[in-house]
């Protein structure tokens, strides 16, 4: 089973970030700017509309150490993408492109859960995520797992930690080897995974064994695509991480 591993586009959040850290302000500051739920900056949708022309027609590359192959031979059979709105905004476009509808995990989520910091004295104010028609709207012919209501899918009081992300990531990891079992015997998998930059360093973790290590992260751009193959015998081949050979060099970041 193939899996690419792909980072949402740029949010607005992403964009304050990067504002912030030009400015050198804190990570506090950060913090009591955020929003719950970004939406996708312009520089964000022309990255997921690259991105998703680039899987259609130049997908990705299989062999980083030799001439590489294209994904022609390994097409993409199943899309997954996490339920917040940056995900889900970067997951449409290479859904429609691929002709593929996306299911919605809701443990690709990224660290933290929904919340903001607009309360009183910046005190936390959970949220509740998108509904499943707000879901629908943003993701057409999106599958929805039951977690995923009418009320929301993030019901936690408070902010998530670290280890509830590793857990997530380990059970991620689990159900990833779980389907590469499952395809003994059957025609290849090829995944996509859009999900986000800090449950992906917890994902890596997770499949390296070094989780919860706190001495290394693994950086991804947004829409920086990594590969990783799975074989029914729980062997795991890392193929490459994090290339961003799909963008113009102005929508790197």
């Amino acid at each position: 089973m193939q899996v690419f591993l792909v980072r949402h586009a740029e949010s607005a959040n992403n964009y304050l970030a990067e504002q912030l850290y030009q400015q050198n302000q804190s990570y506090e500051g950060f913090r009591e700017r955020r929003a719950a739920d970004p939406p996708l900056t312009r520089r964000g949708e022309e990255q997921a509309a690259v991105l998703a022309n680039y899987l259609s027609s130049h997908p990705p590359k299989i062999q980083p150490i030799r001439l590489p192959d294209d994904l022609s031979q390994h097409p993409i059979t199943e899309i997954v993408t996490s339920p917040m709105r940056r995900a889900l905004q970067t997951t449409a476009p290479v859904s429609a492109a691929l002709g593929i509808p996306a299911q919605v995990w809701v443990d690709i989520h990224e660290h933290g859960g929904m919340f903001d910091n607009s309360g009183p004295n910046g005190q936390l104010v959970p949220h509740t995520g998108l509904t499943r028609s707000q879901i629908q709207e943003l993701l057409p012919g999106a599958i929805l797992p039951p977690e995923v209501t009418e009320e929301g899918w993030w019901f936690q009081e408070g902010e998530e930690d670290m280890a509830g992300c590793f857990a997530r990531a380990f059970r991620v990891v689990e159900r990833l080897y779980e389907m590469a079992r499952e395809e003994a015997g059957q025609e290849e998998r090829t995944l996509l995974m859009v999900t986000h930059g800090t449950f992906l360093g917890a994902l890596f973790k997770a499949l390296f064994h070094n989780a919860p290590a706190n001495h290394f992260f693994v950086n991804h751009f947004n829409t920086g695509i990594s590969q990783l193959s799975f074989t029914p015998e729980a062997f795991m081949i890392v193929r490459y991480i994090n290339r961003v050979d799909h963008l113009p060099r102005h929508l790197v970041s």
